[in-house]
């Protein structure tokens, strides 16, 4: 499997078996969201700032796939991150949604990780879904990187935060293993070690509680 960006992994990991993430999983959307803006944000074509978010460079050729979400946030000017996210989640249509996730779905079908799925309720069916491979290996990176002894990228706490965040690390990993990675997120902000990783776990901490209010506010969730 190829090199993914967070936005992808995440979307591996999120999707349900008909292989595409439910209008009405607000969590999971919003989360969506976030990958795309921290994704955005690490080839520096987007800065956060507190709250508001702005578009400080052109979209690179490898996270092509966000452009829906670029575009949104390409106001002339730094707009705030809620905005970005009741655009997609307190809409009246769910058009703007699903078009980030086709682009999203498009860029894993590129990379060669989704696979044929029955759908429906007879299964009578075709659609596309990630590979169940493809699953395992990023499911198995969290768990190398964060609960073994592997060293520990900012890619794969990010990931780690934003799945436990949208409430799917525990589609994954045991009751053990689940509070175990919550401990060892909590732990890397407390540690002096490791700098940028703590730095990201804070940025994911305080980037969700912003976009997640939204979700409370608007939805009820």
């Amino acid at each position: 499997m190829e090199n993914l960006t967070i936005t992808q992994e995440y979307y591996i990991c999120v999707a349900n078996d008909k292989g595409t993430i439910s209008v009405y999983d607000h969590k999971a959307a919003t989360c969506l969201i976030a990958a795309g803006v921290l994704d955005m944000s690490l080839e520096n074509c987007v800065g956060i700032d507190g709250k508001t978010v702005e578009v400080t460079g052109k979209l690179p050729d490898n996270i092509a796939f966000l452009r829906p979400l670029y575009d949104t946030i390409d106001q002339g000017k730094a707009i705030k991150l809620s905005k970005v996210v009741e655009s997609y989640i307190a809409s009246f249509s769910d058009k703007k949604l699903k078009e980030l996730i086709g682009s999203v779905v498009t860029s894993l079908e590129g990379a060669g990780v989704m696979e044929s799925v029955k759908t429906g309720i007879f299964k009578s069916k075709e659609g596309r879904a990630p590979s169940q491979a493809s699953v395992n290996g990023v499911v198995e990176k969290i768990r190398a990187e964060i609960l073994e002894d592997g060293e520990m990228s900012d890619e794969a706490v990010a990931l780690a935060a934003l799945l436990d965040r949208a409430g799917k690390l525990k589609d994954y990993f045991s009751k053990y293993e689940h509070k175990e990675l919550r401990a060892r997120l909590t732990d890397i902000k407390k540690s002096e070690a490791g700098k940028s990783v703590k730095e990201m776990a804070d940025y994911i901490d305080g980037l969700m509680a912003s976009m997640l209010a939204v979700v409370t506010t608007t939805t009820g969730a």
